[in-house]
């Protein structure tokens, strides 16, 4: 039977005060590393990231690469963003074209949202079905000639812009510490964040709502690399990931409204137009449109009860006195990184 004598145990106990030390002398590396030469490593993953998808773009079987471009595209200009004092200065012409790149993965993207939430009910009543049917038409039209035109332009494009952001992007000199950096960072963040939150009051603030949204994507994007380093940064990482699906949902509706509106538009010319022609002995489709705008209120009216739900769920879960609350894991990661640190 092993001895319980505290010569036996020990080795065992300074193993792990060696390992609690080893690591704490790790996490003072990372945190004194310079924030310009983390965030030029940070930026180039992303951008590399991002020239993966793209050679995966031009094959039209690959359902995921726009997605997956989008989001390297967006992580490469949030550590741009957040880091640019650590950077060397780009020029605005590369920025410009990094921007409006970005802005051309938008394109079909209201449409394809539209598609997703037509698609995630399984039945429709008889007085919606035919305003339905137009609607998935009308709405896979324009996301598929969108996304024929990103394939065919945006590879070529970018591959040339990337070539160019990896010759550009270097650590400015004498940048501060990664740490205190992103500290600061995340500081300014949160205070964009509850600001945006503190304006929220009804279903008339989606501006304000979206905002929010977009503050806690690039908050995430600030945190996800301290994942393995922080603790308590992967938990923040799940907390805002939950924040943007609450939010994601809300916005989704709000874009559904806009759309909804542009069909109801849409819908009643082509009826005037079948209208007058009926008049003058055309042959028209006058009966199906007749059938399209009442299911078109009916839909719209579906999508509305969906928006009021998702807003009350954001009410009970992050606004009024329920945003400190769900804000301080993220003042205790800032207080965390903002800690002195020994060199």
């Amino acid at each position: 039977m092993r001895p319980s004598s505290p010569t036996f145990r020990a080795p065992a106990v300074q193993r792990t005060v060696s390992a609690v030390n080893r690591a704490s002398a790790r996490r003072r590396d990372w945190q004194n590393e310079s924030a310009g030469e983390a965030s030029v490593r940070l930026a180039r993953r992303h951008l590399d990231a991002a020239g993966e998808a793209v050679e995966r773009l031009a094959e039209a079987a690959d359902p995921e690469a726009l997605h997956d471009f989008r989001v390297a595209l967006r992580r490469l200009r949030s550590v741009m963003r957040a880091y640019r004092s650590c950077l060397s200065k780009l020029p605005k012409k590369l920025r410009r074209q990094l921007k409006r790149v970005a802005r051309a993965t938008s394109v079909g993207r209201d449409a394809e949202v539209f598609l997703e939430w037509l698609g995630s009910h399984q039945s429709f009543p008889v007085s919606e079905r035919a305003a339905r049917e137009w609607m998935q038409r009308w709405h896979e039209q324009v996301r598929d000639t969108a996304y024929r035109q990103l394939r065919s332009e945006i590879p070529a494009d970018f591959t040339a812009l990337a070539k160019r952001l990896h010759q550009t992007l270097t650590a400015s000199r004498n940048a501060a510490p990664y740490g205190e950096v992103t500290a600061a960072r995340l500081h300014a963040q949160l205070a964009e964040l509850a600001a945006d939150l503190a304006g929220v009051h009804s279903l008339a603030d989606a501006e304000l709502i979206h905002a929010a949204r977009i503050q806690a994507k690039r908050l995430r994007y600030l945190i996800e690399p301290l994942s393995r380093r922080l603790p308590g940064a992967s938990t923040g990482v799940k907390r805002l990931r939950a924040f943007q699906d609450d939010t994601g949902a809300l916005c989704d509706g709000f874009v559904r409204r806009r759309l909804f509106t542009q069909a109801a538009e849409a819908a009643g010319a082509e009826q005037a137009r079948a209208v007058l022609a009926d008049t003058v002995g055309e042959q028209t489709e006058i009966t199906a449109l007749n059938d399209i705008v009442p299911g078109l209120r009916e839909l719209a009216r579906r999508s509305e009860r969906q928006v009021q739900h998702q807003f009350r769920r954001l009410q009970g879960r992050y606004l009024g006195p329920r945003t400190q609350s769900w804000l301080e894991p993220f003042v205790r990661l800032e207080n965390r990184l903002a800690a002195p640190r020994m060199k």
